[in-house]
């Protein structure tokens, strides 16, 4: 998997076209019959394309991100700029039309009973210690999040593996 680490503002003020094109443009990225990712530092996001030709893509999780799968420390989003296709997440397939999307990630509940909770704007969500708890938006969107205690290690924590979640 390729890694690009994004330019400081001082350093982007001083590129031309040439080097703002090789510092923040994703060339070559969708590639028929191969699953292409790119690594950034920007919130450490993996910027990536599946473009199937006949049959499946698996999506497996690159050496770089030291996890046992792709989705064990962060979510994904899928969005089908093609014609009609189908992912499949944990053996269940979810057909997808052109400008569909999926979101593959934790929503909330004890781990055998997730279930999505929607939040409008300008509501809070009181996220018990025993949840399993994540967002994503559909549009731009900011939240806060706090806790108590200097949780930074996260030892206090169960962990539930993707699979494990219904």
């Amino acid at each position: 998997m390729k890694a690009i680490h994004l330019p400081s503002p001082n350093e982007t003020a001083a590129l031309g076209t040439a080097g703002l094109r090789d510092s923040f443009l994703l060339e070559d990225l969708f590639r028929p019959g191969e699953l292409t990712m790119v690594a950034t530092d920007l919130d450490r996001a993996v910027v990536g394309a599946a473009v199937p030709t006949g049959r499946g893509l698996e999506l497996s999780c690159p050496q770089d991100l030291r996890a046992a799968h792709f989705c064990e420390r962060r979510e994904l989003g899928v969005l089908n700029l093609g014609g009609p296709g189908t992912v499949t997440v944990d053996g269940d397939g979810f057909d997808l039309g052109a400008r569909e999307c999926l979101y593959v990630g934790r929503m909330m509940g004890q781990p055998r009973e997730t279930r999505p909770l929607w939040v409008a704007d300008r509501q809070a969500v009181l996220a018990p210690a025993w949840s399993i708890h994540c967002g994503c938006g559909t549009a731009a969107y900011r939240f806060a999040w706090a806790m108590g205690g200097e949780n930074q290690a996260f030892t206090d924590m169960d962990g539930v593996a993707i699979n494990e979640l219904r």
